[in-house]
């Protein structure tokens, strides 16, 4: 007689759209669910148990064990980063010491006390470093900021007799690594070596990290204009993003390398994902465009402040501040002396400058600076803002020495804005309309006594 094998009963579990159909599961104790793989090897182990006469229901599979969570997962889930397994830096080699001194990096101050061992072992190997482990060694140690001069040095100088056996990313690291320290002056070497070679570098990541060395060093020039080209080659190939670009503006601005038809490529491969970028690379990119009077820079402009309005809510003080500068005094002298049409760019910014000062009203705390910027940022468009939010960003008479420009640009602004009746919507419009007034005066009083102040410093100095 044929065997008759009963179908395996089906659960019912409740989903999001309903209720639908799931086979069985089989499970170790604890709810533990088994794949295919799982499965085959624990009948594999039960019919060798009961081919040897032993009870097969009390097989088990040996524990899984814990899988560590990636960068990504453990920061959704709030938590950090387990400690890596690594060996004693007594027995560690030259690979093993690079890759150390960058997971100790990524682990922040919980392996701080890792560093000076490495450093310790790093003096052992240092004739058998190869090119990449020297390179991860100090850029481990730049991201920690851990200061070793004498280390640094002697690795610079190991590094500069085997230049020729760096390849092109590991020159970046190397030259990012030691920028900052006071070796700068002796990396001419590592500088002229990355400038010959500098189409090998492609990626995004490589270029703007380079370009951001290279604007720190004595002599920027001649390696920002050996990347250059490579940047302008790789806009669509490696298709470099905004935020990519904004990195190697803010290196050209503090190199002063502004050349009008290389920034205009880079304006325009940077409209296609502006959106990505923060305020702050916003304003990197608005900055150098302007200086390098890039064509179609108007337009950019006008898109820049308009984004900038959309994130105007969630900008910190820092943000706001550097915002207001380059859109207000910033694009106020470019449009003064702009050889193409900037009427939108103008009208964007004078808007965006209206909601920043709305935003500082809420704002936590202001420095003398930040309100000084803001309300430099008005007075360069001559906004008519409300009396409450003047009042709000009056400095205090006591910091006479940091808030001279605010009181400057408050005494341009007072007569427009009590010039200026309050657009009242409310029922009680008089009302409103008579705190709108007596904060007016209370800043104009404030900024009088302030500016009186500041005229006497003044005179008797």
């Amino acid at each position: 007689m044929a065997r008759v094998v009963k179908p395996r009963k089906k659960m019912q579990e409740w989903v999001l759209t309903g209720l639908s159909e799931t086979t069985d599961v089989q499970g170790q104790l604890g709810g533990e669910v088994l794949t295919s793989r799982d499965k085959r090897k624990l009948r594999s182990l039960r019919s060798q148990a009961r081919r040897e006469g032993r009870n097969p229901e009390l097989v088990r599979l040996p524990e899984r064990k814990a899988k560590l969570l990636s960068e990504p997962d453990a920061i959704l889930l709030g938590g950090t980063l387990p400690t890596m397994a690594l060996p004693p830096p007594a027995s560690m080699d030259g690979v093993a010491l690079g890759r150390a001194a960058l997971a100790a990096a990524r682990q922040g101050e919980g392996a701080q006390g890792l560093l000076p061992a490495l450093a310790t072992r790093a003096r052992e190997l240092l004739p058998q470093l190869g090119p990449a482990d020297m390179a991860r060694l100090l850029r481990g140690m730049a991201r920690a900021r851990y200061e070793d001069g004498a280390l640094s040095a002697l690795l610079l100088q190991q590094a500069t007799m085997r230049l020729a056996y760096f390849d092109a990313q590991h020159l970046v690291m190397l030259l990012s690594s030691l920028v900052h320290s006071e070796l700068r002056d002796e990396l001419a070497p590592v500088a002229e070596e990355l400038r010959q070679r500098a189409a090998e570098l492609r990626g995004a990541t490589s270029l703007a990290a380079a370009a951001a060395a290279a604007a720190r060093l004595p002599e920027p020039g001649p390696l920002l204009e050996a990347l250059a080209p490579q940047l302008e080659a790789r806009l669509s190939a490696d298709r470099l993003h905004a935020r990519d670009l904004a990195q190697v503006c803010g290196a050209y601005c503090h190199a002063r390398f502004l050349h009008s038809e290389h920034m205009s490529h880079i304006v325009a491969a940077a409209r296609f994902t502006l959106r990505e970028a923060t305020p702050l690379e916003l304003t990197r990119l608005v900055t150098a465009a302007m200086g390098a009077e890039a064509t179609g820079c108007g337009v950019f402009i006008k898109e820049a402040a308009l984004l900038a309005s959309e994130q105007a809510n969630f900008m910190v003080p820092r943000e706001l501040r550097i915002a207001a500068s380059t859109f207000g005094p910033g694009v106020a002298g470019f449009v003064a002396t702009a050889r193409e049409e900037c009427l939108e760019a103008s009208v964007a910014s004078a808007e965006l400058l209206h909601v920043l000062a709305r935003v500082a009203l809420r704002a936590p705390s202001l420095t003398a600076a930040e309100s000084a910027a803001l309300l430099e940022g008005c007075a360069s468009w001559r906004l008519p803002l409300p009396g409450t939010i003047l009042a709000a960003l009056v400095p205090e008479p006591g910091s006479l020495g940091s808030s001279a420009k605010a009181l400057r640009a408050l005494a341009e602004l007072l007569p427009v804005a009590l010039d200026t009746p309050p657009a009242v919507a409310e029922p009680q419009g008089p009302v409103v309309a008579v705190r709108h007034r007596e904060a007016a005066s209370a800043a104009e009083q404030k900024a009088g006594f302030g500016l009186r102040c500041l005229v006497g410093v003044q005179w008797r100095d």
